[in-house]
């Protein structure tokens, strides 16, 4: 349900954003709890006035950019970015994780963001590209390490040749 506001919201004056997320939610989820409803257009509101969202927030950042390419080992990459910001030589992107943070970064999610990576590189190959995770529940950006990235990148493709 969070991830149903966050792209709408960023849009809407500061002062019409929980009103706004309350219709939203109620819409969506007219049967489900008031208190639940209440809580998840909370905590959006915290995510979108979160000093270390605000730059994939802007006017000019992209939000739910579709994004395909084709990968080393004969992979097609086709997925959503939730926030991307395309500056000159640098490109920063954002997904939105719910939940509550686990210890380690999950492989899952290091792949999902080295594949958007790997597919972005394909397009802007002179770009330094920055991937990032927002954990909405614990209001906390985590930059991705490139190394990291690279190395779950190489897991992935080498998990395709295997089949």
């Amino acid at each position: 349900m969070l991830l149903e506001l966050l792209p709408d919201l960023p849009d809407q004056p500061g002062g019409d954003r929980a009103g706004r997320g309350a219709a939203l939610v109620a819409a969506a989820h007219p049967d489900m709890d008031a208190g639940v409803r209440a809580d998840a257009v909370a905590e959006a509101l915290r995510t979108l006035d979160h000093p270390d969202a605000a730059p994939f927030l802007a006017p000019d950042a992209l939000a739910e950019a579709t994004l395909s390419a084709d990968l080393p080992g004969g992979a097609r990459m086709i997925g959503r970015l939730d926030r991307l910001i395309v500056a000159p030589g640098r490109l920063r992107l954002l997904d939105w994780k719910t939940g509550p943070v686990p210890p380690a970064t999950p492989e899952a999610y290091l792949r999902q963001m080295a594949g958007y990576r790997a597919a972005l590189a394909a397009v802007y190959p002179e770009a330094e590209i920055e991937a990032a995770l927002f954990w909405t529940s614990a209001q906390r950006l985590e930059v991705l390490d490139p190394a990291a990235l690279d190395a779950a990148f190489g897991r992935a493709v080498a998990a395709l040749k295997t089949g």
